[in-house]
C-alpha cells in the first residue's frame, strides 16, 4: 500500500518528540482519502511532559483518550 500523508493533528513534548492523533492519508492504490484516529500511546500521567501552549491537538478539542487505532500502527 501506498500512502501520501495530507494532513496530520499532533500532541508535543517539552523536548520537541510529538505524538500523532490524526492523520489523514491519500491511498494511491484504492484512489481515497483515509483518517486515522490514534489511541494514546503511553499513560495518562505522562501528559505532564507535554507543552500545552503549542499543542495544536488540545486547541482542536482532541482529547488524550481518544483514538481507535493502535499508536503501533502508526
Amino acid at each position: 500500500m501506498y500512502l501520501l500523508v495530507i494532513d496530520f493533528t499532533y500532541l508535543e513534548r517539552r523536548n520537541f518528540d510529538i505524538v500523532v492523533k490524526e492523520l489523514e492519508a491519500f491511498d494511491f492504490q484504492n484512489n481515497n482519502i483515509s483518517s486515522y484516529h490514534f489511541k494514546k500511546p503511553y499513560a495518562s500521567a505522562e501528559l505532564l511532559v507535554f507543552n500545552a501552549r503549542i499543542n495544536e491537538a488540545i486547541d482542536q478539542g482532541y482529547n488524550w483518550n481518544d483514538g481507535n487505532v493502535l499508536y503501533s500502527e502508526l
